[in-house]
C-alpha cells in the first residue's frame, strides 16, 4: 500500500503514546538520517562527531516540553476534513540537507512546500489512526527565543527521513511553523543552517547575517546564521 502522510501535533501524539516512546522514536529517527547522508557531503567521521549514537531521551524530552515539535508521519486511514488533500511520497537520492549542525537540523533544499498556513485547515485524524504510522519527519520552533533579542522565534530543529526527501514533507512543515510564528506576534525567525540548507532558507526569503565554525566532537562544521523578518 502507498502511505500517505499528515502532518501533526507533539501533545497530540501523547494523547495515544508515551512520551518516552515517541521521543525514542524521534531520536532513532535524528540518528538513521545523520547516517544516511550522501559521504560526499559529510564524510563518516563528520557523521559520526556529528550524531556517535541515538541521543539521550531525557535531555529531548525537555527541549520538547519547551518547544514542541510538529511531526510528519504516514498514514493509511481517511482524513477529516476530507476536502483537504495530502500529497503521497516520492523516493528521491540520498542528498541530506543541513540546516545547522548546531542545532541539528535537516532539511531539503528541493522540497516543494505547501500553501496552506492556517493550521486549523489541516486534516486531523482520529487518535486510533496514529497507530501504526511511522515518524518521517520533525521540525520545531523556539518562541520567544531566549537567546535572541525579544520578538525572535529560533528553528531548532528540522529532520526528514532521506526516504521521503523531495516529497514536500520539510516544506509543510516549515510552512506550519511560520504561520505559528507570525499568529503568535514573532517579528522575525532565525535558524543556523549549513552550506547545503541555506538555499532552502533563503528561497523562502531569510538573509545571511554570519558564518560560524561550530565544534562538534572534535571537528568544526561551518554554519550560517540566516533570518527572516516576518
Amino acid at each position: 500500500m502507498t502511505h500517505q502522510w499528515i502532518i501533526a501535533e507533539y501533545d497530540e501524539l501523547l494523547r495515544d503514546c508515551s512520551e518516552e516512546d515517541l521521543v525514542t522514536e524521534i531520536t532513532e529517527l535524528y540518528h538513521s538520517i545523520v547516517h544516511s547522508i550522501d559521504p560526499s557531503i559529510y564524510s563518516p567521521e563528520e557523521q559520526q562527531a556529528w550524531s556517535p549514537g541515538a541521543p539521550d531521551i531525557h535531555p529531548w524530552i525537555e527541549r520538547f516540553r519547551k518547544a514542541p515539535p510538529l511531526l510528519a508521519l504516514t498514514f493509511s486511514g481517511e482524513l477529516k476534513p476530507s476536502n483537504v488533500s495530502i500529497p503521497t511520497n516520492e523516493l528521491v537520492g540520498p542528498k541530506t540537507i543541513k540546516t545547522g549542525p548546531a542545532d541539528d537540523a535537516l532539511a531539503d533544499e528541493n522540497d516543494r512546500s505547501l500553501e496552506r498556513n492556517d493550521r486549523n485547515d489541516w486534516p486531523r485524524p482520529a487518535l486510533d489512526d496514529h497507530r501504526g504510522g511511522r515518524i518521517i519527519g520533525f521540525m520545531n520552533l523556539e518562541f520567544p527565543a531566549t537567546e535572541y533579542e525579544a520578538g525572535t522565534a529560533h528553528l531548532d530543529l528540522a529532520y526528514v527521513a532521506t526516504k521521503y526527501q523531495g516529497s514536500g514533507v520539510a516544506g509543510a512543515l516549515y510552512e506550519r511553523l511560520e504561520s505559528e510564528a507570525r499568529h503568535r506576534g514573532a517579528l522575525k525567525i532565525t535558524v543556523d543552517a549549513s552550506h547545503l540548507a541555506r538555499p532552502f532558507f533563503m528561497k523562502r526569503g531569510y538573509r545571511f547575517l554570519t558564518e560560524n565554525q561550530v565544534p562538534r566532537n572534535g571537528l568544526y562544521i561551518t554554519n550560517f546564521s540566516l533570518e527572516k523578518v516576518l
